[in-house]
């Protein structure tokens, strides 16, 4: 469990990337040896998308869902270690951006839609993975949601619900951070009051060395 923050505060970073979002062209990005199309308006990739892909565990007989799929770059890198998976985002330039990429890189095992968390989701799942936005600052729009969670609501609602979306030997990825302006031991704290474990845990350093970035595996309590 992360003790403590570090001193870097993320808000002044994190909107500037939002208007950088906003108002940016389309870019190609190069995560982990395949290219993804960034369409405006969704989030970019970076040293916490490749941390996930790296950590998530998923075997060609599970299925994964992952919520907030952004570019789908996550999961779309994932699906030839799946048997087939769903990738939701409440923003629906996120959906379409995600089908693009799924159809550039020939990817048939994953589906996409627009959901508000598992609003729109059925059935179960091995794997669920979700790199929320980390801070709770007011969000606008569907937009400001992939850096901001109002009182952290969505996460709230996300350990509360995922049971339901989970199978009983189910795993839980969930990305954070240590920046100075959020409450570090926020998931480890939602995930106990929901039945569930730190099974394992990884954190990286930005380049900056300002910063870490994580993913926490979770799991119930066998």
């Amino acid at each position: 469990m992360i003790e403590k923050p570090r001193d870097f505060i993320a808000y002044e970073k994190q909107k500037a990337r939002l208007e950088e979002r906003k108002t940016s062209r389309q870019l190609v990005k190069s995560v982990l040896g395949k290219e993804f199309l960034v369409n405006p308006g969704v989030y970019d990739t970076g040293l916490d998308t490749e941390l996930m892909i790296e950590h998530v565990v998923v075997s060609r007989e599970e299925n994964i869902l992952e919520i907030g799929c952004g570019t789908g770059a996550v999961i779309l890198s994932l699906a030839d270690r799946a048997k087939e998976g769903l990738g939701v985002d409440i923003n629906p330039l996120a959906v379409k951006n995600s089908q693009e990429n799924a159809s550039k890189l020939g990817v048939s095992n994953i589906t996409f839609r627009e959901s508000n968390l598992f609003k729109k989701v059925h059935g179960a799942f091995d794997v669920v993975v979700w790199n929320p936005p980390y801070n709770a600052y007011p969000a606008q729009d569907e937009v400001e949601m992939m850096f901001w969670d109002s009182n952290n609501s969505m996460k709230k609602r996300f350990f509360a619900e995922v049971s339901s979306y989970l199978k009983a030997n189910g795993r839980i990825y969930f990305g954070w951070a240590d920046f100075a302006d959020l409450d570090v031991k926020l998931p480890y704290t939602l995930a106990m009051a929901n039945g569930f474990r730190l099974r394992d845990q990884w954190f990286r350093k930005a380049d900056s060395g300002k910063y870490s970035f994580g993913v926490l595996e979770f799991s119930r309590p066998k």
